[in-house]
């Protein structure tokens, strides 16, 4: 039971997705917006279409160079970060929609636990930020994520209900979540595009 109440106080780090799994294909709109508000949904642009995303942004300072977080990720094996293979977590399969919703499939010794929710992210720094909140039992979790080619690394920590933990940012990067007992480097996780 207390490694099932630190995989929900980490949120599966996300998600475990890591919360891999929050964002639209765009990720932050030039209006400052953040994915499923109607700021950000709501394109000012006059140009046509034509991204490979669904939305009718086209700016290319932000399709250009921002790798999208939304699609399918897997981790296993090596790529599971040290906190999950301590914690018997075997899998982890994240799925972000450009609705900004998520659904995170960890398997935990054996049996799968499916994670849902939604989340934001913010890419106008880097590594880029997000901002996880799980549906049940509702619970948020902070941190950095980072697209290179079809590799996601991504490290969060739960932030309310408050557990003493500090999640990383962009200044301090990835492996320095701390609190709650975990060693620096722990909570990065990485995930394969699929």
């Amino acid at each position: 039971m207390r490694i099932i109440s630190k995989i929900s106080q980490h949120a599966l780090l996300w998600l475990v997705v890591g919360g891999l799994s929050a964002c639209v294909p765009d990720d932050v709109k030039d209006s400052g917006g953040t994915p499923g508000t109607a700021e950000a949904d709501a394109d000012t642009d006059a140009d046509a279409d034509t991204d490979t995303d669904t939305d009718a942004d086209t700016d290319a300072d932000t399709d250009a160079d921002t790798p999208s977080l939304v699609g399918e990720w897997l981790s296993e094996g090596e790529d599971l970060a040290p906190f999950f293979v301590d914690n018997n977590i075997t899998r982890v399969a994240a799925d972000f929609d450009a609705s900004g919703t998520y659904q995170v499939d960890t398997v935990f010794s054996g049996n799968e636990i499916p994670l849902t929710g939604t989340y934001v992210v913010d890419t106008s720094v880097t590594p880029h930020t997000i901002v996880v909140t799980q549906d049940s039992p509702v619970v948020t979790s902070e941190g950095i994520w980072q697209i290179s080619g079809d590799t996601l690394t991504y490290e969060i920590v739960q932030t309310d209900p408050d557990q003493g933990f500090v999640p990383p940012t962009p200044t301090s990067g990835f492996g320095s979540s701390s609190g709650g007992g975990v060693a620096a480097g722990d909570l990065i996780q990485t995930y394969q595009r699929q």
